[in-house]
């Protein structure tokens, strides 16, 4: 067997392994235990603006087929109608966001079709999905854009797979000096940009070009998960059109929620640079997801969750079924030399830990989901609680 099979059967294990506890665990409470979580691990940038928090909320919007397996593509499409019923009926959400939001470009998915070989029924998956909703800056009063990037779909094989795990290899960016890019996050932005608006056929840079030149305003990219590490690789890109077009009305934003790393040391260091003062991260300490690709905080990953403040003192151990895949994976990653884009940019806040029942016990998978999306609503971006259940009511397939 090649290095390369090797380690993609390793992968494979992390992560249909990792799958099958999450499904597990899927529907933990929102309720959060007393104990505060400590240990500060990393350098914290100041806590989100209420405009970072009304992208936010935008871009989780953009997980509206999150878990939904689809008898056919145009049935995935209706389900996303979703986000303009939110965006326009009197909702919890509308009234969080304020203004007149509408979606001006997309929703826009790419799809994939599965074939149960028992039954001969085909269903589809979206793998990933964008859209545009344009509202005003009330700082500003300016227009703004905000490009909302979906996160991995649970019930995609090809976003874990193909884009979130595929970090084994790199690809450069094809600019000078952009370094390089893991090989998933490659895929994921080739996907973003070839999306085209299924109304006006336009891609994003198509419909961000046709928009009026003499008034200034904003494009903000934003993503929760993959769309966290999607989101800043396809905002350096708006920031190289823009240059090379003649754009300078635009100003690009990235917000990523929950990401990844996406790149090398070079990519970090020139995206930090094309971004500069208009890059705004978010991540959670007790996230696996960020905790990864970068090696030290990757190395951290098994005792995440060891501490007194979990499980009533007891602490989560990492799956003992994981151990043999993390440590390939661990050791892969290494030579990458993968690399958070501005870390001094980045909120950092400590999740506070869940609570579990006898009949809802806790693990290591289980606490990971609920760090990975319920703690960004309730303890990251200390969203109002009407807000956080219409956002996970639309997760609800």
């Amino acid at each position: 067997m090649t290095t390369h099979h090797f380690l993609r059967r390793a992968l494979r294990q992390l992560v249909l392994t990792g799958l099958s506890l999450m499904l597990a665990g899927c529907g933990v409470g929102i309720t959060a235990a007393d104990a505060g979580a400590n240990g500060a691990l990393l350098v914290s940038a100041p806590a989100p603006t209420h405009k970072n928090r009304l992208v936010a909320v935008l871009a989780m919007m953009s997980n509206v087929n999150y878990n939904l397996t689809a008898p056919s593509e145009a049935a995935l499409y209706a389900n996303t109608a979703k986000i303009e019923g939110a965006l326009t009926s009197p909702t919890a959400v509308r009234s969080f966001l304020g203004g007149d939001w509408k979606v001006v470009w997309g929703p826009v998915l790419s799809n994939t079709a599965k074939t149960n070989r028992n039954s001969g029924v085909t269903t589809f998956v979206t793998d990933n999905a964008m859209y545009v909703a344009k509202g005003l800056d009330a700082n500003t009063g300016r227009d703004i854009y905000v490009v909302a990037i979906s996160g991995t779909n649970l019930v995609s094989t090809k976003g874990w797979l193909v884009e979130d795990f595929n970090v084994f290899k790199k690809i450069d960016w094809d600019a000078p000096g952009g370094g390089q890019l893991s090989a998933g996050t490659h895929v994921g932005l080739g996907i973003l940009t070839a999306m085209k608006d299924r109304t006006t056929g336009k891609t994003l840079i198509e419909f961000l070009a046709s928009l009026p030149s003499d008034t200034a305003f904003e494009v903000a990219s934003t993503g929760h998960s993959l769309g966290g590490a999607l989101s800043p690789a396809l905002a350096t890109k708006l920031v190289e059109w823009k240059e090379k077009s003649g754009h300078h009305h635009i100003t690009v934003s990235a917000y990523p929620l929950a990401g990844a790393t996406p790149g090398d040391a070079q990519f970090a260091t020139y995206a930090a640079t094309k971004l500069g003062d208009q890059y705004f991260s978010v991540i959670n300490r007790y996230d696996i997801v960020p905790n990864s690709w970068e090696n030290d905080m990757f190395g951290r990953m098994p005792g995440l969750y060891k501490g007194k403040a979990f499980n009533g003192g007891n602490g989560f151990g990492f799956p003992v079924a994981l151990l043999p895949a993390y440590e390939v994976v661990r050791l892969a990653i290494r030579g990458k030399a993968y690399a958070r884009i501005a870390p001094e940019r980045e909120y950092v806040f400590s999740g506070t830990p869940n609570t579990y029942t006898p009949d809802k016990p806790g693990g290591f998978m289980r606490e990971a989901e609920y760090q990975h999306i319920k703690a960004y609503l309730a303890d990251g971006l200390t969203l109002p609680q009407p807000v956080i259940d219409q956002i996970l009511g639309l997760f609800k397939n």
